[in-house]
């Protein structure tokens, strides 16, 4: 069961939107997803990126499953502490992995994801 998933993006929509020939941004300028799944005391994060090198001419993509990004232990932790560790392991993922030149669109999980109940999530998910 996904609880999130999260699109990596070559640049930002600002970028994009600067350019003379604007293309859809949403679907053009993706080069990879992070997926988020439960786990026994845990949320890991799995992503794919693009097998082919990402660039602002990269039309037909096939995506390649490079395994985990994260894990966060969430034993003991409150909702609001599970969610601000997420933020913290994408902001920590953003600068020291070889995934920190590209953006992450983390706007739909930052509105969503504050008020979501993860401890019952996760035990919803343990007994599915």
């Amino acid at each position: 069961m996904k609880l999130f998933e999260i699109p990596i993006y070559y640049r930002t929509r600002a970028d994009s939107l600067e350019e003379k020939y604007w293309r859809v941004y949403d679907y053009n300028e993706v080069i990879g997803w992070v997926a988020l799944y439960p786990r026994p005391q845990a949320i890991r994060a799995e992503h794919w990126t693009t097998l082919q090198r990402p660039s602002k001419v990269l039309i037909r993509k096939q995506f390649d499953p490079k395994g985990k990004l994260f894990q966060i232990r969430v034993r003991g932790l409150s909702d609001n502490q599970i969610y601000e560790r997420l933020i913290n392991a994408f902001e920590d993922t953003k600068k020291y992995s070889y995934l920190s030149k590209y953006h992450f669109d983390l706007e739909a999980f930052k509105t969503t994801g504050k008020f979501v109940n993860w401890r019952n999530v996760l035990e919803t998910a343990k007994s599915a």
